[in-house]
């Protein structure tokens, strides 16, 4: 349970979150000058002050990460113990999830590192210099430079053949071990992650004809090991019909009707805002949990994804239609 300093701080921050009318008057701003210009009354009018009259699009963004890191650090640091160390290792932890999943991935791929850096958030535990700089590295060095925590969940994705497969090995492990150190609603925020890595993978699986049960994890928030067991026995018509009592029910059930090819893609797509929505009912119910700042800080998160994303358009003068469509 938070205490009422960090309610009364989220709940003041949250206050000053971008509105759509205010997204629509950057992008109806004419140009970038205009664009940043509106900024000035919301919380990202003093980041962007001291620009260069010609400022390049990474330090426009760069700017607007570091209102993000300020404002995390500030809300993550109000919170008691236990909880501040809970949370700000699930949400550090999640990022740096995200960066050594999209490394693996780019070394797959053969990305260069200019364009990987691109792809890498600046909010983990590891910078995006040290990411870089082990980058295309071999498998031991790989291992030896990461963090500890990661060293585990590395090795058993480095273990499976199937590139898609590893990702999800590195998913689960990360997730298993939160599950061994969180309590409260930080463990919740955690099994809900669970139930939406099992949802995807089982469905990976199905389509790749294999056995999802040793690549799933026997736990969950809204889904019980029971209906797991059910889920890993349906074929796909039935899928959603076991979810009906779920959170997940609606969003499976468009994945799979509107994208039979590639229903896992979809399904990504469906149930990217399901966990933090569910966060902010609960913010609701009980203000005083850490629930509130979770919500909040995802809810920032998003913002500062579609304020760069706008801002990039801008920058590179794209139709006001298409900069709609970027964030929609």
């Amino acid at each position: 349970m938070m205490n009422a300093y960090c309610w009364g701080l989220v709940s003041g921050l949250s206050s000053h979150l971008l509105k759509d009318k205010d997204y629509e008057s950057i992008i109806l701003a004419d140009g970038l000058d205009h664009a940043l210009s509106a900024l000035e009354p919301t919380v990202y009018g003093q980041y962007m002050r001291g620009l260069s009259n010609d400022p390049s699009l990474s330090d426009i963004q760069s700017r607007i990460q570091t209102s993000y890191l300020d404002a995390y650090h500030e809300v993550i640091s109000s919170l008691p113990e236990p909880d501040r160390g809970m949370a700000d290792s699930l949400m550090r932890g999640v990022w740096d999830l995200a960066n050594l999943k999209a490394i693996m991935r780019g070394a797959r791929l053969g990305v260069d590192k200019d364009e990987m850096e691109k792809s890498l958030s600046a909010y983990g535990t590891m910078s995006k210099e040290k990411l870089l700089g082990i980058y295309l590295f071999d498998d031991q060095t790989l291992l030896r430079e990461i963090p500890p925590q990661y060293r585990l969940p590395m090795e058993l994705a480095l273990a499976q053949k199937d590139p898609i497969m590893a990702e999800k090995a590195f998913e689960r492990s990360f997730l298993e071990q939160m599950l061994s150190t969180c309590k409260g609603d930080v463990r919740d925020y955690v099994l809900a992650e669970a139930d939406l890595l099992n949802l995807r993978t089982i469905l990976m699986c199905k389509m790749r004809g294999v056995d999802p049960r040793s690549h799933i994890i026997d736990k969950g928030l809204s889904i019980s090991s029971h209906l797991l067991e059910q889920l890993v026995r349906a074929d796909l018509r039935s899928f959603a019909q076991f979810l009906v009592n779920t959170p997940y029910h609606d969003a499976v059930s468009r994945a799979l009707s509107d994208a039979e090819d590639s229903p896992v893609e979809a399904l990504d797509l469906s149930l990217s805002n399901v966990v933090w929505k569910n966060m902010e009912t609960k913010s609701f119910l009980h203000p005083l949990s850490v629930n509130s700042t979770l919500a909040y800080l995802k809810r920032r998160e998003r913002e500062v994804n579609l304020l760069k994303a706008i801002l990039a358009g801008k920058f590179h003068n794209l139709s006001k239609e298409k900069i709609r469509g970027l964030i929609s």
